[in-house]
């Protein structure tokens, strides 16, 4: 098949993440059906490296970055008018909130260019998101007024969907996770691989151990502070537990002066970035993920390939992801039904191993050979409609 359609997508962050592997995955099954796929981002990285190595062009663009200086995003504007003066792209797929600037900027060049928009969460729309009200309403405006601009708005949970349209952010939308659909299931490393270079990597002895983990950006939204609270350091001495946080982020220095102001130094442990982090999910006997929101998290679906117990937040997301799993998921917030829901996973094993199972079975949605037209897999009937 061959055809003419130029598909730009945008991100602003260009490392390892969640929106960039949807992103690197959506350009990768465009340019399978034929289509001339590049990449922008805000910084190299994860998705310049991954991009290039699938033959996808890559554009690093100076000024997009995660940032609420008028000047910053003035000269983004500028940066993405330049960008399509060059370039002729009939579609644009915009997959984070401070990249929407170029949405005006096609509109001024590319009268004819459709423009599609991915919810991956409602990041500053968010109840969660924890900014003043006044700046939250001034960001929301800015926000409503360039998602004017968009021909489609795409959305991967029902309850964001829903904030989104009672708030008036938007008017309609559609629930979609063809970004999030895989042609084969992950390969993992072995549990006892996995397991080993956990050991080496902070250089204990970890046989008769309980790895408790958690792979994410070390920011607010992750709610690791949450989980440095919520622990109980009795608990984990006594059932041989560890706690593994692997990621970098803007709150890596305080959460690690927070582990040892609460006594955690020998038993919580922040590693930073592990390259292909999650691969080595069969190394965690449970998974953690404490969010405060969520659009629909990647490396919970990878848990789910992995056949890996977890505990998370019930916040809509999760629950969604989970399929409402009770026994996964806490009461956002609360360090009692945290505490309880661990001890609970912790002591049995019985239990972990049918959760495992089941999510097991759970991870055959996200399997392109296992959907349907209500998982909005990938076609080029619905392809073209955005071209």
């Amino acid at each position: 098949m061959n055809n003419n359609g130029k598909i730009l997508f945008v991100v602003t962050l260009g490392g390892v993440g969640g929106a960039q592997k949807n992103v690197l995955r959506s350009a990768i099954n465009y340019k399978n059906l034929g289509y001339t796929a590049t990449i922008a981002a805000g910084a190299r990285g994860y998705l310049q490296e991954n991009a290039e190595a699938f033959g996808i062009p890559f554009i690093k663009l100076r000024f997009l970055k995660r940032s609420k200086n008028p000047l910053t995003n003035l000269l983004y504007f500028v940066e993405a008018l330049l960008l399509f003066k060059k370039n002729s792209f009939n579609s644009i797929h915009i997959y984070s909130p401070n990249a929407l600037v170029a949405a005006l900027a096609a509109r001024l060049l590319r009268k004819e260019c459709q423009i599609r928009f991915t919810f991956g969460g409602l990041s500053i729309l968010d109840p969660m998101y924890g900014i003043h009200p006044i700046t939250r309403r001034i960001l929301t405006t800015i926000y409503r007024m360039l998602l004017l601009l968009v021909d489609e708005y795409i959305f991967e949970n029902h309850s964001n969907k829903s904030v989104a349209i009672r708030e008036g952010i938007v008017s309609h939308g559609t629930v979609d996770i063809s970004h999030l659909i895989v042609e084969e299931k992950p390969r993992f490393y072995s549990t006892t691989k996995a397991k080993n270079f956990f050991a080496n990597l902070l250089g204990i002895d970890l046989t008769q151990t309980h790895i408790i983990g958690s792979i994410g950006r070390l920011s607010l939204q992750k709610n690791y502070s949450f989980l440095i609270h919520a622990l109980d350091y009795s608990f984990l001495r006594e059932k041989r537990c560890v706690v593994l946080i692997i990621g970098d982020g803007p709150e890596f220095k305080a959460l690690v002066t927070e582990s040892h102001t609460k006594g955690f130094k020998d038993m919580l442990f922040f590693p930073g970035i592990v390259e292909e982090g999650w691969r080595y999910l069969l190394g965690f006997d449970l998974f953690v993920l404490p969010s405060l929101y969520e659009g629909r998290a990647n490396v919970l679906i990878e848990c789910l390939f992995a056949g890996v117990p977890v505990i998370a937040s019930n916040i809509p997301s999760n629950a969604e992801t989970l399929q409402n799993s009770t026994e996964q998921l806490f009461s956002l917030q609360d360090q009692n039904d945290f505490r309880n829901k661990l001890k609970n996973l912790i002591e049995n094993q019985t239990l972990r191993e049918t959760l495992a199972k089941d999510n097991l079975k759970l991870s055959e949605i996200y399997l392109k050979a296992n959907t349907d037209r209500n998982t909005a897999s990938i076609t080029e009937r619905n392809v073209s409609k955005f071209i």
